[in-house]
């Protein structure tokens, strides 16, 4: 992909989304793609060539893994989206210490081993963006999502701290919170009615889509947000403020 580029020109953009197969991930992969980034994504499982997004590199990676493959930390990203995520309602009563570790390992420690491996390079070349996938539910929760609010929550304050520590590098570090997404899992989990209910609750009244997180994500990682960092921003049609 690398060598069809003019050797002339000023070196591309790389940018890294982890869960970028589908949903919100591969929204932000496409948008990214718009924003001229040359985009790696990764996934858990072996994609067939129909199924992979066109001129984005696919790595598979599984953050219940105690290694990082070597990939993450042999580029020098500009962007690293932290999306990859997995989810288990279970209540306290119900939480199981199997279900417990794989959620704190994908969507908490995984984001900061790859913040971790990431953080030299861009602190040696004095720019670089890093975004987080967090939720909603790291800011209000439900019942049954015991560990997944405080996976999410973790993620929102282990933002904040690295944010501190990376501002004088020129690497922002923020935390984008989607509420309910109309996804292809979304749709698989819920009937239509129960979508419809949902909505309902929703000042927006819908759920939002894909793309508009991606969007923000864009947006965050673009000039125009230089000067934010440390942010938790909340996309959820004003679920939060009801």
């Amino acid at each position: 992909m690398l060598d069809t580029l003019d050797s002339s020109a000023s070196p591309p953009r790389l940018a890294l989304v982890t869960g970028g197969t589908r949903g919100i991930g591969k929204a932000i992969v496409e948008c990214l793609q718009d924003a001229g980034y040359l985009v790696t994504y990764t996934g858990t499982s072996d994609l067939s060539d129909k199924d992979r997004i066109k001129d984005a590199e696919y790595k598979k990676l599984d953050l219940l893994n105690s290694r990082l493959p070597d990939f993450i930390y042999q580029a020098r990203w500009d962007v690293v989206v932290n999306n990859a995520g997995i989810n288990k309602r279970q209540g306290i009563l119900d939480l199981t210490t199997s279900a417990l570790n794989k959620i704190l390992s994908v969507n908490l420690s995984g984001p900061m081993r790859i913040t971790k491996a990431v953080v030299p390079k861009m602190r040696a070349a004095k720019k670089g963006r890093i975004v987080n996938i967090g939720s909603i539910f790291g800011t209000v929760s439900r019942s049954t999502r015991a560990s997944y609010s405080a996976s999410k929550a973790g993620l929102s304050a282990f933002t904040k701290e690295v944010a501190l520590e990376l501002a004088s590098y020129n690497v922002s570090v923020n935390n984008v919170c989607p509420g309910f997404t109309d996804t292809e899992l979304t749709r698989a989990m819920l009937s239509e009615e129960d979508r419809k209910a949902l909505c309902r609750e929703i000042p927006l009244e819908r759920m939002a889509r894909p793309a508009e997180i991606a969007e923000v994500v864009k947006f965050l990682v673009s000039d125009k947000a230089g000067h934010i960092t440390g942010q938790d921003i909340i996309v959820d049609g004003g679920f939060v403020i009801v």
